[in-house]
């Protein structure tokens, strides 16, 4: 019992007012739409009881106000009459379904857009050491597959409400036809659907946590595969990675297969009863020598109530084995989204001005990274005055890239603090952002134009002349003049058409749209070949004197302009020049 109230815990968190609200509407519609198919089926009663005996209409109280009522005159017009009452119920009923089956859809799928996009956006609100320990393949899914299995895991609870409404009506109905026969009926299809719900649940349960899980490993492998697919290629590990999806896929298959299977079973289970009771009913009646004409009337809507109630009973079990298969799914987003802190997602809420004319300092900073007790930095600090080239050198593992992300305010110190004046940057992040530019060795562009890459989707403002500035300062005014469509040439997923030069120097182009007072140079070149690395160097050597720059070098060839170096070691920064 206390599962069913932690499901409706979960989706009262999950949706708002709003949509709660809608919900509640629908579930009305779905009442309305149960009692129709009430009407539907006992309207047959009085129809199957004309015709076996057309006195039943002078002994039938309701029978006798409608015929006297409407003034008809022969048993005949009586008959076309519930008919064709009958004919427009159903034709009614049908026409209400088609339409609240489009509004429930309509809603469901509006408030699984609404959801997805409060996912991407919790997701990339979390600060960057949150993404350092959770694999993107895992955020993909979530994003795509579990916010779909949801959703459907909610389609079939709507089903299942639904079905059962039906159910439940027609059940009060048959009581009233036939107390015995239908507390009979009760007492079968409880123990039966019992049996089978038992047996169903536990491997439900476990195919669905096989699904989520092996649908995250093979995303993961389709990341890695293609995210890699230079180095697969050049050293023909094309097996290895296409073995590893494989592997996963099959456990992934296994899952959909059993659920897709055992999705048929209580359909084909629950058919066979029907008929069956239906059957013995019959043959009881003759076993005790009763008349069946006399009883025809009760056996008739008995056997079509039973007919109609069978898709519903499947369907109320097929909806039952969905959710247990999707709830996995909706667990990952109900503890995802009560994950949300807002104090540290949001970054700092001060939103103070940050004035950096007297440069930036750090004091008494360290700094460990998530699950570990090993400090990079230990009570480290340092000073960058305004319009210095200040460099960062080191060991490889020393932290300097460590030491990026703390400047960049992406990584906050555990203790000690980052200053522009009196300001404390990590408590102002978005003021902080518009003063700062960063390189990074690697240099992610988007399967886009060299111009959007620049601007970085600012597309909806681009300032002509920053981009001209920023085009010239990184030097790409001749590579872009020779590109056949120019700036508005695509330069393939992650720049693949681009050499490594002409791909750092968007990187800076990028940085320096924004007009940034610091600029961070996390080993910009140093992966690039000696006569690049110069072409690179020269465009960054222009901006000394002005802007601030920060770099973090090992080459001394890029570091040799420095006004100030700092050496990073044993978690501490050592000023040395």
């Amino acid at each position: 019992m206390f599962k069913y109230f932690d499901i409706l815990k979960k989706i009262n968190f999950l949706f708002g007012l709003n949509q709660k609200i809608k919900f509640v509407i629908l579930a009305f519609g779905i009442f309305i739409s149960s009692l129709l198919e009430l009407i539907g089926v006992s309207l047959v009663l009085p129809l199957i009881g004309v015709v076996m005996d057309p006195s039943v209409i002078e002994t039938n109280r309701i029978l006798k106000y409608v015929y006297d009522f409407l003034n008809i005159n022969s048993t005949t017009n009586f008959l076309i009459l519930i008919s064709f009452s009958l004919v427009g119920v159903y034709v009614l009923k049908n026409i209400y379904m088609t339409v609240l089956y489009y509004f429930q859809y309509k809603m469901i799928f509006n408030a699984q857009k609404e959801i997805s996009t409060r996912l991407m956006t919790f997701y990339l609100k979390q600060p960057y050491s949150y993404h350092l320990t959770i694999n993107t393949a895992e955020i993909i899914r979530t994003v795509t597959n579990d916010v779909a299995y949801c959703f459907q895991f909610l389609i079939h609870l709507f089903a299942f409400v639904s079905e059962l409404s039906v159910v439940l009506l027609l059940i009060s109905f048959l009581f009233f036809v036939n107390k015995a026969i239908t507390l009979s009926l009760i007492f079968l299809f409880f123990l039966s659907f019992l049996f089978l719900f038992k047996k169903l649940k536990i491997k439900m349960s476990s195919v669905g946590r096989d699904n989520q899980f092996y649908a995250g490993l093979m995303i993961k492998w389709i990341n890695q595969a293609f995210g890699a697919i230079k180095d697969i290629k050049t050293l023909s590990k094309e097996r290895f990675f296409i073995d590893e999806y494989y592997k996963n896929s099959i456990k992934y298959t296994s899952a959909q297969k059993y659920f897709n299977f055992l999705q048929q079973l209580p359909r084909i289970f629950i058919e066979t009863l029907v008929i069956s009771v239906v059957l013995l009913m019959i043959i009881y009646f003759l076993y005790k020598g009763t008349n069946i004409a006399s009883i025809f009337t009760q056996i008739s809507v008995f056997a079509m109530a039973c007919f109609r109630m069978m898709p519903s009973v499947s369907r109320i079990q097929v909806s039952m084995n969905a959710m247990i298969f999707y709830r996995p799914s909706l667990n990952v987003l109900y503890n995802d989204l009560k994950k949300t802190d807002d104090s540290e997602t949001n970054g700092g809420d001060e939103n103070k001005e940050i004035n950096t004319e007297d440069g930036i300092s750090a004091e008494n900073i360290s700094y460990r990274y998530p699950n570990t007790d090993k400090l990079i930095f230990e009570n480290a600090g340092f000073e960058i005055k305004n319009g210095q080239s200040v460099a960062f050198v080191g060991k490889t593992g020393s932290g300097k890239t460590t030491l990026a992300d703390i400047i960049l305010g992406l990584l906050k110190p555990v203790t000690g603090t980052l200053k522009a004046g009196s300001v404390d940057i990590y408590k102002n992040k978005k003021s902080w952002s518009k003063k700062i530019g960063y390189v990074p060795q690697f240099i992610y562009l988007t399967d886009d134009t060299v111009k959007n890459n620049i601007v970085f989707y600012d597309r909806s403002n681009v300032d002509e002349k920053r981009l001209a500035n920023a085009v010239e300062k990184s030097q790409l005014k001749e590579f872009i003049d020779s590109l056949p469509s120019g700036i508005e040439t695509v330069v393939g997923e992650r720049g693949i058409r681009l050499s490594g030069g002409q791909r750092q120097r968007i990187g800076i182009a990028r940085a320096l749209y924004n007009e940034p007072e610091f600029l961070v140079l996390d080993e910009a070149t140093s992966s690039l070949d000696t006569d690049t690395e110069k072409a690179v160097m020269d465009a960054i050597e222009n901006l000394y004197g002005k802007i601030t720059m920060i770099i973090i070098a090992h080459r001394l060839t890029t570091i040799a302009k420095c006004d100030v170096i700092y050496r990073v070691e044993n978690g501490k920064i050592i000023k040395e020049k």
